[in-house]
């Protein structure tokens, strides 16, 4: 036996008649890397064999075939899905339909919140820019004018 038909019997040529050795097909393609919370945390054009690679290099990421945005989407039950509008609504310095648990950040300032309302309280006049966050949620941002 030859040493080609070896390699054609371990499927290693693309056929008996070129007596070159196969290359591994490349499949290009968009993947977008996300984390155990869906969060995106990466879209890479690559060759889809890297996958496994690039997300174990990656703090154990996971990967789907598509592209993601950062900002407006994650990954949920497998799937690259649209964050949900956050609930949260704001009536003069009332916050209600608060996520629960959330983060209600007033001019920068991080406050945790437990409940589904917060009372917004300001010792100086001004206007204040109040952000409620909660993964999955798209941020809602606020502007609560106090007066003098």
């Amino acid at each position: 036996m030859h040493a080609t038909d070896l390699l054609e019997q371990a499927d290693l040529l693309d056929g008996p008649d070129t007596g070159s050795p196969a290359q591994p097909e490349i499949v290009m393609g968009t993947f977008s890397f996300y984390d155990d919370a869906g969060r995106i945390v990466m879209v890479s054009t690559v060759d889809r064999s890297l996958c496994d690679l690039i997300a174990a290099g990656s703090g154990g990421l996971r990967w789907i075939e598509g592209s993601a945005d950062f900002a407006t989407d994650y990954v949920a039950n497998g799937v690259i899905t649209p964050r949900p509008q956050n609930p949260a609504t704001l009536d003069g310095t009332r916050l209600s339909n608060l996520p629960i648990p959330c983060t209600v950040i007033i001019n920068g300032i991080e406050h945790e919140c437990d409940d589904g309302w917060a009372d917004l309280e300001f010792d100086q006049p001004g206007s204040y820019t109040v952000i409620v966050t909660e993964w999955p949620y798209l941020d809602k941002e606020f502007t609560v004018e106090n007066p003098a």
